[in-house]
């Protein structure tokens, strides 16, 4: 029986002290000690919603189905009560604001969650291209010991078997140091051969793996790199400002990825075979070259940062909800 009640002593302690922390933040929210640094933005907001969020943070917000609860907060004006917490918030104006956070953050989460992804497979593609890397420097340097030794070596031992023979009436005598010398001559000819061919590094073969720029090039993908609707849904739109039916950022992308050289013309054979080998949608048979790893490294690269783009949005919306 002792037992017991201490269980719920116990129980009723920690209840308690989780009830008074989330007190102490609710408290913290409806009164927060740097939110004076919104007061020219919440003078703004109260005019116009669309004067303190940029372009492309309301398209965003429209995407999210947010701007009715912007609207809403923003009629309600409650920015007093937010700042100084009294009088206390009414209830419409709490939920309105922990449900616009809510979808804030979830979103700021599936950005992380696709950043997460290509970061993971940027640095999968960097340890493929060290080796690569490794395996050439290897065969370079071989290459160079060889070439010293066709080049000095060979060469000096043939002038020197010419040297005795140089003002013998018969030029038969210096064939041999001719023969050793030319040797030489062809084997630096055929190393530099060699080396050119090196420098371009080994080439291997890879099975069906798609990547996060699967989607991109409207490649079949899995289930690891499929996009959240609302970042796919950005993606595929044209930037504010664009003509209507203009580029959305993902053509944008691929256009600036063809104007670079590392992908060929989208309207080639060439160019659609080049996609699926970058996107790893079909078998590579020594077709992962250091060429290609730093191509696909490289649009890895750009595609993070567009979507990179989408916290600066959710920040832009979040300072406005504090301001409101």
């Amino acid at each position: 029986m002792r037992r017991l009640m201490r269980k719920w002593i116990l129980s009723f302690s920690i209840f308690f002290s989780i009830a008074a922390i989330c007190c102490t933040t609710i408290k913290a929210q409806a009164d927060p000690a740097d939110l004076s640094e919104t007061e020219e933005r919440a003078a703004k907001v109260q005019e116009s919603l669309k004067s303190c969020l940029t372009p492309e943070a309301y398209e965003l917000a429209q995407e999210l189905g947010l701007t009715d609860h912007l609207t809403r907060l923003q009629y309600l004006k409650e920015h007093e009560s937010h700042k100084r917490g009294t009088p206390p918030l009414s209830q419409e104006s709490l939920s309105l604001r922990l449900e616009t956070v809510e979808v804030l953050l979830t979103t700021a989460l599936q950005c992380q969650a696709v950043v997460a992804q290509i970061e993971a497979e940027t640095v999968g593609n960097f340890e493929i291209k060290s080796a690569l890397e490794g395996r050439r420097d290897n065969a370079t340097k071989t290459n160079a010991i060889a070439n010293v030794v066709a080049n000095g070596f060979l060469s000096s031992v043939g002038n020197l078997l010419q040297m005795p023979f140089e003002n013998a009436p018969d030029a038969r005598s210096q064939f041999p140091g001719e023969i050793t010398e030319s040797a030489g001559t062809l084997m630096a000819t055929g190393l530099g051969g060699l080396a050119l061919h090196q420098n371009r590094g080994m080439a291997l073969s890879a099975p069906i793996e798609p990547n996060m720029l699967a989607k991109v090039f409207k490649r079949p993908n899995d289930s690891k790199t499929e996009y959240p609707d609302i970042i796919w849904t950005y993606l595929n739109s044209a930037p504010p400002g664009a003509k209507k039916d203009g580029p959305t950022r993902r053509e944008l992308l691929i256009r600036r990825w063809a104007d670079l050289g590392r992908l060929p013309s989208p309207a080639t054979q060439k160019g659609r075979l080049y996609q699926r080998v970058i996107a790893g949608t079909m078998p590579q048979t020594r077709a992962v070259t250091i060429g290609m790893l730093d191509d696909r490294i490289a649009m890895l690269a750009d595609l993070r940062a567009e979507v990179n783009q989408i916290y600066k949005e959710l920040l832009n919306m979040m300072l406005v909800v504090r301001a409101l």
